[in-house]
């Protein structure tokens, strides 16, 4: 359990006898109970004291116990902050007065009740993007201002952890020969390509042969087959196979066999069955292996004055497994490498509400940014166009002309993941270059959905889905770990419900764009007020006390 740090000058007797989650105050201030009022608030963790006198085996154990502080920021998120369940009993006295010292939700020169003319107070955020970007600054008189040092990162672990996890691959041979300096790889590189047809046509005969070979291996497990991968490669090569399977290298047999050993054994872990691998697919891959791939091409002896273009750089030679893929009927190329990892030198956090009507809303104490506010609608038009297509395609009963509309609505899908992942990738990269500490809802669409739970209609269902909010949260997290910034997944059950002034809980808040407490009279819009309650309870719920202007942060 995380509790308060101990002012300076008190020893550790007394400390069973502190309860968790109450500020304390230092020796200059035992009179008063508020911390100072000019004073920024910065987010720390204090550094764990050595031991002086250790075994060999306790030093171990401490040092394996502090060296991976990423393990506290898992704690961190289940624990204190998700609690185990959607609690809402989060406001108390502590979180009252950590409230009375962030900014209020009043735009700078705007009174409290008037909400509806912020066209003289709305800045635009720069995303260069068919979306747009709103930033309002709040009224932050006699407020503290929420920072986050450089030695914060480092001390949660992303520092020591970092560097030893992606040390270099280490094969422990025998001959000095085999030994490598490979990073494990952080990114990956998708490229279009465009073959001429003689070499579409060995790839597409490739794509077959791997298929093929994959379903006979997955039809061989399922009919009991208990011997090993490597043995299983010897019998697929042995097996009668029709000359067309024949074609494929030997490599490439050694990775279909081992996709479907893996697939299987996924499957029998998961509680479920594998299935074949259809050509009717929208997606397919076929991988290589490091060698495979050399001067700028995959086997340059087997496609001997056969060539591609791209519009984009392919490296000549790839130090990783590299892959060609298949949809829709265009070809990518994917080229894992290894990017060196940057260090932000931001110090603001930002709390992110995610929502239907606006992509993103963030609080990070001295203003409201906006990602996407009402701007969903030219995605429903291109969906809307898409279901007009969809219900031609199904009362078409010519097949030339059903085809064609079946590549039409192919390409119109393919305009709207675009779209989508415009939006993710550039919102992503403002966050990650602003801030050094992101507070993240762990946004649950798939159950919000379920139509045996669900209190939305069908067009806000479609929305939400549209948004694609998880696949946003891993880029998100992808983009933070390059950059050194930390993403912490938190809690937002009764954020937009719960009052920021006094903490009623507003039961028949409904679908209302604004929040108005029955208690207090408090009016703000709700999806401000959900990002500044998402702030507020993860400051809450994490173990921090007021000190030498501080937050401390105890992982215990």
């Amino acid at each position: 359990m995380l509790h308060p740090a101990l002012p300076p000058g008190e020893d550790g007797k007394n400390s069973a006898q502190l309860k968790p989650f109450v500020p304390l105050a230092t020796n200059e201030d035992t009179s008063s109970k508020k911390p100072r009022n000019k004073s920024p608030l910065s987010v720390m963790q204090e550094s764990a004291p050595i031991p002086k006198r250790m075994t060999s085996l306790d030093r171990l154990n401490f040092y394996a116990e502090h060296t991976q502080q990423h393990k506290f920021l898992q704690k961190l998120a289940v624990d204190s902050i998700l609690n185990g369940e959607n609690s809402s009993l989060y406001w108390n006295e502590y979180t009252k007065e950590i409230s009375a010292h962030l900014s209020s939700l009043t735009p700078i020169g705007l009174s409290v009740s008037d909400f509806h003319s912020l066209n003289g107070y709305v800045q635009k955020v720069d995303v260069n993007s068919w979306f747009s970007g709103k930033r309002v600054s709040l009224q932050n008189k006699n407020s503290l201002a929420i920072s986050c040092p450089s030695s914060t990162v480092s001390l949660l672990g992303f520092t020591d952890y970092e560097s030893t996890k992606n040390q270099p691959v280490k094969n422990f041979k025998k001959k000095p020969r085999h030994q490598t300096s490979k990073m494990t790889p952080n990114s990956l590189r998708k490229v279009r390509l465009y073959p001429c047809q003689e070499l579409h046509a060995v790839w597409k005969r490739w794509l077959a042969a791997y298929r093929w070979i994959y379903n006979y291996t997955i039809a061989t497990l399922k009919h009991g087959y208990q011997g090993t991968c490597f043995d299983c490669q010897k019998l697929v090569r042995d097996s009668e196979k029709p000359e067309w399977v024949k074609f494929l290298p030997g490599h490439q047999l050694q990775e279909a066999v081992a996709d479907a050993f893996d697939a299987f054994k996924q499957a029998n872990a998961a509680g479920g069955q594998v299935k074949f691998k259809s050509c009717r697919a929208p997606s397919q891959i076929i991988k290589f292996k490091v060698n495979n791939f050399k001067n700028g091409t995959w086997y340059t002896r087997l496609t001997k004055g056969l060539t591609f273009t791209s519009p984009q750089a392919i490296p000549k030679n790839c130090l990783y497994g590299t892959q060609l893929k298949y949809a829709r009927g265009k070809w990518y190329g994917c080229f894992p490498e290894y990017q060196e990892r940057e260090t932000t030198e931001q110090k603001r956090v930002m709390a992110l509400d995610p929502g239907v009507r606006s992509f993103l809303v963030g609080y990070d104490g001295e203003s409201i940014t906006e990602f996407a506010t009402n701007d969903i609608g030219k995605i429903n038009r291109l969906c809307y166009h898409l279901d007009l297509l969809m219900s031609r395609i199904s009362q078409c009963k010519i097949k030339r002309k059903r085809d064609q509309m079946r590549k039409a609505s192919h390409r119109m899908r393919e305009r709207i993941r675009n779209l989508v992942d415009d939006l993710h990738k550039k919102v992503a990269h403002v966050l990650v270059n602003h801030y050094k500490l992101i507070f993240l809802p762990t946004f649950n669409s798939s159950e919000m959905v379920l139509k045996s739970r669900r209190k939305l209609n069908s067009k806000s269902v479609r929305n939400l889905l549209t948004w694609s909010h998880y696949r946003f949260a891993k880029h998100l997290m992808q983009q933070a770990e390059r950059k050194g910034v930390l993403v912490v997944r938190c809690n937002e059950s009764y954020t937009s419900k719960t009052c920021p002034h006094c903490g009623q809980i507003h039961e028949k808040l409904g679908g209302s764009k604004v929040f108005k407490c029955p208690n207090c009279g408090y009016t703000a819009p709700r999806d401000w007020v959900g990002a500044r309650n998402i702030m507020l309870r993860a400051l809450q719920a994490t173990a921090v006390v007021f000190q030498d202007n501080a937050i401390l942060f105890q992982s215990a």
